[in-house]
This record gives C-alpha cells, structure tokens and sequence, in this order.
C-alpha cells in the first residue's frame, strides 16, 4: 500500500447522502517523478484515483452508502510518496507526496 493518511469527519446533520468531496494541494513532482498518484477512499471503497502533475483542485463523489453513521472516513493512499534524497535535490529523507492545502465538502442537490 506505500504511505498514506487518514481522516476522519463528525457531520452535524447525520448521514446528508451523496457529497463531493473538494481538495486543493501540490504534489511532489520533479525530472524523475512527473507526477502523483493520489487513491482516495471513502470508507473502504474506493472514490477516485487522482493524477496531480501540478498545483490545482481535484473533486470526487462520495456516495452515501459509504459514508457511516454520522462521519466521513476518508483515506489517501500516497503510491508514489518519493524523498528529496531520492531525487537529488536536497538531504530531506522523509518520503513526500502531495501537500493538501484545502479540503472541502459539500451536499449534492
């Protein structure tokens, strides 16, 4: 599975049905790692698999039926997380991907 992160949202109103879920971020990307693989899932179902190349805004669907009971389980799972070492442009060994900047979520109508 490589890196990943994970986070889980308390919602006000119960289970709402079907949300898009909107993130804002940049990915670690350079010569040698073109791009970043984001997998995000909601749940244990898989939601959207993101290919981020630049800075920018990526959306998904989360259908109700994997939202729980009053929460929103979300996991990122980071294939492509590479150090600076690894890419020669700095002694930063810690194993990087795509830096989340906003996360937004919302009801469909």
């Amino acid at each position: 599975m490589g890196p990943s992160a994970q986070i889980e949202l308390r919602l006000a109103d119960g289970r709402p049905g079907d949300l898009l879920l909107e993130v804002t971020g940049e990915p670690l990307v350079h010569e040698k790692r073109r791009e970043q693989r984001i997998r995000v899932y909601s749940g244990t179902s898989l939601a959207a698999v993101w290919s981020a190349r630049e800075p920018g805004e990526f959306a998904t669907i989360l259908f109700g039926h994997t939202i729980a009971d009053r929460s929103v389980r979300l996991r990122f799972e980071l294939p492509d997380a590479v150090s600076p070492t690894e890419l020669g442009v700095s002694q930063d060994s810690r194993r990087l991907d795509f830096s989340f900047y906003s996360m937004r979520l919302s009801t469909l109508s």
